[in-house]
């Protein structure tokens, strides 16, 4: 039973398949198109505001008007030994974190425009790109919008003065610039959200495959499964013939080898080596195949005579070997030099014949 509920679900995680292709491709490029604008507006704002530029101002307007707690709360904490913590609102923490984000969208949108062109920015890799992005933007909006409840006097538990109030009442044409500002960092973060938040929805519609998809996956599958048989198939017939092969070399010895190799190929008779009586080789075709079986059969024969009974050795004694039953070929005479011609023999006649003895250079 638990070997088929795994091959049940086996079978069920073959079917999972996720569509790498974009349904609304055109709608993604105009959802790019929307995004830069805002990439630049976030950057700029974030980067206006990095690393204090208003924020420590902003919390004292809203001290002046009543609205939170005032900046030198934190020396007076600490000033008594007692363990404050800076709200997250008016931390310089979140002015870096929103610099960060804003350059890692910047960052994250210039590979996106390449990547969607070249259909490489596929559905769940756009899925996994924006959840992140979003995380970060929604902890920059739950930053934005966080509580000060550092004064017990005077506790925020809503949303800051900038952005719930109007920036009219600022005390000074400079402040109200900075509340605007402040303002319209948390309306692009919003705008952002809401961008982010369709790029998820559509990345998930993206990720469902069609039922042509679906068909269209299920024969790549079956052609990829019936070429792995087939090479599985291969290799085994080439596996079973290299067993064979070593079973049978290793059950073959050397002599049933050699064995027969000598009974396919026959030496020639003429080359056959013939044993003489005293056990050495020699062909029958030359000259001393006679003499080595004439020595064989001769005795020993002592190199050295015995110690004499003076102490003193004998001379050493030459073998003496008797001669062959038969004399070794004797090799053709050197022909006699030709017949003495008439002229020689007329001078040697005119000459008195005392050099009729020596024989003349023939001309």
């Amino acid at each position: 039973m638990a070997r088929n509920l795994l091959a049940s679900v086996s079978g069920r995680t073959k079917k999972l398949f996720v569509s790498p292709a974009w349904r609304t491709k055109r709608t993604m490029l105009i959802l790019m198109a929307i995004e830069f604008p805002l990439v630049v507006a976030v950057l700029t704002l974030f980067g206006i505001a990095h690393p204090n530029t208003y924020r420590t101002k902003l919390w004292q307007q809203g001290a002046d008007l009543g609205y939170n707690s005032a900046p030198n709360a934190i020396l007076y904490a600490m000033a008594n030994y007692k363990p404050v913590k800076t709200p997250l609102v008016w931390s310089g923490h979140l002015t870096n974190f929103n610099l960060v984000i804003s350059v890692l969208q910047t960052f994250i949108l210039i590979c996106k425009i390449p990547m969607i062109t070249l259909n490489t920015f596929y559905p769940m890799l756009s899925l996994l790109v924006h959840c992140f992005l979003l995380a970060l933007y929604s902890y920059s909006a739950y930053g934005q919008t966080g509580h000060d409840t550092l004064d017990p006097r005077r506790p925020s538990t809503g949303l800051p003065w900038y952005i719930k109030e109007s920036c009219d009442i600022a005390s000074t044409s400079t402040l109200k610039g900075y509340c605007l500002q402040a303002k319209s960092a948390f309306v692009v973060t919003v705008l952002v959200l809401v961008l982010f938040c369709i790029y998820v929805i559509l990345s998930i519609h993206s990720a469902i495959p069609t039922a042509a998809q679906r068909e269209q996956y299920e024969a790549e599958q079956a052609e990829k499964r019936e070429r792995n048989a087939a090479i599985a198939k291969l290799q085994a017939e080439i596996d079973a013939e290299a067993k064979a092969y070593a079973e049978e070399a290793s059950h073959m010895s050397v002599d049933p080898y050699w064995a027969q190799q000598q009974g396919q190929f026959q030496r020639s008779p003429g080359f056959a080596p013939q044993m003489s009586p005293g056990g050495i080789a020699a062909a029958p075709s030359s000259p001393y195949g006679q003499w080595a079986a004439h020595y064989a059969q001769q005795p020993q024969q002592q190199y050295y005579q015995p110690v004499s009974p003076g102490g003193s050795m004998a001379p050493m004694k030459s073998p003496a070997y008797d001669p062959p039953p038969e004399q070794y070929q004797q090799p053709e005479q050197y022909q006699q030099p030709p017949a003495v011609t008439p002229r020689t023999e007329a001078f040697q006649h005119l000459s008195g014949g005392s050099r009729s003895d020596l024989p003349l250079r023939q001309q």
